[in-house]
């Protein structure tokens, strides 16, 4: 059975915000860049945003050296 995603506003926001970094990027440094441009996304809509985005291969991941997982858009450049 396939489960079928749908888009929202917050997975949209996510998507563009990682989109916009430069490199790896934290979920909580994610989120303090969508807080501080008016967005009301709790924490948690983004990790299930940035988890959402791994699985489709829109975004990829990596473990850090402490431990924290860093999420990068996927495009054209490293795919």
């Amino acid at each position: 059975m396939t489960v079928v995603k749908r888009n929202t506003w917050q997975k949209d926001a996510v998507k563009h915000a990682l989109g916009e970094s430069k490199g790896f990027v934290s979920a909580q440094d994610l989120h303090q860049v969508l807080r501080a441009h008016g967005s009301t996304i709790g924490l948690a809509t983004v990790y299930r945003a940035l988890a959402d985005l791994t699985l489709a291969g829109e975004s990829d991941s990596l473990q850090s050296h402490d431990g924290q997982v860093l999420y990068r858009a996927c495009g054209t450049s490293h795919h």
